[in-house]
């Protein structure tokens, strides 16, 4: 009799102890994101600079968001909207839709929000000279027309090292400086602003602020800030509502 009870008791606090185990993991289930697919998740930001009070400041940033997985590509399209109020001139971003990129196909399906139910705004192939505005370019991104290229002393920014290299180019047929950061410890990402010049280098170019030779003030730049190497299950579910869309309207 007494075993029979020590087992009894066991038995209930093994029970017990599995029962509490089981509420932790639906509890944190409920509370925290999942995140089980491998991809990559970015903000790819553009500044447009003015020199003012005698020094170079970011007058405007224009971000938007994007997402790699298995050839797969979804960027978030902003517009820049003006504002006019009296003598009052003020300028915001807004998002105008998201454009679904397969990179096999070379097709697009560009929809007006971010969800799995969408519907499917316009569709229609791209080549490497289709004009296609807005949004980061999966593919075809263009190379820089380098005139010279030289290393400066490496910097670290929020305990990475990047390596810091100075170069010349054309940009509209107007010469430019461009000032460039390479990321070290991304060797492999998706996300480059000049793929050719980072596969020279052995290293993604994740940030270039250009100044025009004649004036040098920095006109724009363009940085790449790593989100995630994991995508949330809501971005897969909507990567995969949107390929299910893509076979059921194929572009002809």
């Amino acid at each position: 009799m007494i075993r029979l009870s020590t087992l009894a008791i066991n038995l209930g606090r093994t029970f017990l102890y599995m029962a509490l185990l089981a509420a932790f993991a639906i509890f944190s289930n409920c509370r925290t994101p999942r995140h089980t697919a491998k991809g990559e998740a970015i903000e790819h930001i553009v500044t447009i600079w003015k020199f003012k009070n005698n020094k170079d400041t970011p007058y405007l940033n224009i971000p938007t968001k994007a997402w790699y997985f298995d050839s797969l590509g979804l960027t978030q399209l902003c517009e820049i909207v003006t504002i006019d109020s009296g003598d009052n001139h003020s300028t915001k971003i807004q998002t105008m839709g998201y454009r679904f990129v397969d990179m096999k196909k070379n097709w697009i399906y560009e929809y007006s929000s971010l969800s799995d139910t969408a519907v499917i705004r316009k569709s229609y192939a791209y080549t490497n000279t289709t004009d296609v505005e807005g949004g980061w370019l999966f593919d075809y991104r263009s190379s820089l027309a380098l005139d010279s290229i030289y290393s400066i002393t490496d910097t670290t920014i929020d305990h990475v090292l990047y390596k810091h290299y100075v170069v010349r180019y054309a940009y509209n047929n107007v010469p430019c400086i461009g000032d460039c950061l390479f990321r070290t410890d991304q060797p492999q990402t998706f996300f480059q602003i000049d793929p050719n010049l980072g596969a020279k280098l052995g290293l993604p170019m994740v940030a270039i602020r250009t100044y025009p030779v004649a004036n040098p003030h920095p006109t724009f730049s363009q940085k790449i800030n790593f989100v995630s190497r994991t995508l949330p299950d809501s971005v897969v579910k909507i990567f995969n509502a949107w390929k299910e869309n893509e076979n059921k309207f194929p572009l002809k």
